[in-house]
């Protein structure tokens, strides 16, 4: 059998590298108010109104309870979304990094037609959350994929975020829990898991405060301020977690306070530089623990 060991899974990211992305993209970062995170990436590249939306879930692999859940439940929630995304000629994907589960559509987003493309798999993304795992039938399925999730075990190899996944990664994630080793499974951890561990943990990991949200944009900026806005109004519908996460007191206080109202918690973005490039300056600054859990 083969197995994973945590070197192959460990993400890196050169500064020189996060700089040269940084300075090719146009990058928000905004905190929703229930605790979820949206980053609101825009290229400039082609002429196309395309877009994918991402929703990432850290896995915090390194506190599961059972190695190789976070997997699996990838494999559990990933058949609905994929019929909508197919009726509307848009692609739809799921998979799980080092330290994220993520579900991924792609295609047409045109913001003055929007009842075809990614727009009408919004909806659809967001029930995920909702309800993450369907108890119907739950043990059939349930043994299906772990059956498939143990052969991806010994068919693939972990792959290294790149782009805005391996930022989410080192940044977003990285500042939340440092330093954590995550441990995939094996196929022994994975067939000891039950439909109650299943839906125990799918409680932990489908929760707003545990939710980065990407959006990618290309052509005309209007589409990423459209699609952003409707991201915003959906997933901000999500309840808040009992103990949501934020950044310092320290961050929030140096904001500038027009970005504290309405949906979006807080804001970061210098927006006085030139089009298309941007200014991360601030996140080398951070303290280590910036983010921080809100006592009850």
């Amino acid at each position: 059998m083969k197995t994973i060991t945590p070197a192959q899974q460990e993400i890196f990211l050169e500064p020189a590298q996060d700089e040269q992305y940084c300075q090719e993209n146009v990058i928000e970062i905004l905190h929703l108010k229930n605790g979820a995170t949206l980053g609101a990436v825009h290229r400039s590249t082609t002429d196309s109104v395309s877009a994918d939306v991402s929703l990432y879930f850290d896995t915090g692999a390194y506190r599961d309870p059972i190695p190789g859940i976070a997997h699996l439940m990838e494999h559990l929630v990933s058949h609905n979304p994929d019929t909508t995304a197919k009726e509307n000629d848009t692609h739809y994907a799921a998979s799980t990094s080092a330290r994220t589960v993520y579900f991924i559509v792609a295609g047409v987003a045109n913001p003055d037609v929007q009842d075809f493309g990614v727009w009408p798999v919004l909806p659809v993304l967001l029930d995920t959350l909702r309800n993450p795992f369907i108890e119907r039938e739950a043990e059939d399925a349930l043994q299906k994929e772990k059956a498939v999730v143990i052969r991806e075990y010994h068919e693939t190899e972990p792959r290294r975020a790149k782009g805005f996944t391996r930022f989410i990664d080192t940044h977003l994630l990285g500042k939340k829990h440092p330093n954590h080793t995550p441990i995939l499974g094996t196929e022994e951890t994975v067939n000891s898991i039950t439909t109650r561990d299943v839906t125990n943990y799918s409680s932990r990991l489908f929760t707003p405060h545990n939710l980065i949200i990407r959006v990618v944009t290309e052509g005309d900026l209007k589409t990423t301020h459209v699609l952003r806005d409707e991201i915003i109004r959906q997933f901000g519908t999500l309840e808040s977690d009992k103990k949501p996460v934020r950044i310092s007191q320290e961050i929030e206080d140096s904001l500038n306070p027009e970005y504290k109202n309405g949906s979006v918690y807080s804001k970061f973005w210098d927006d006085s530089r030139a089009p298309y490039t941007v200014n991360f300056a601030w996140l080398y600054q951070l303290p280590e623990y910036s983010f921080e859990t809100i006592p009850e």
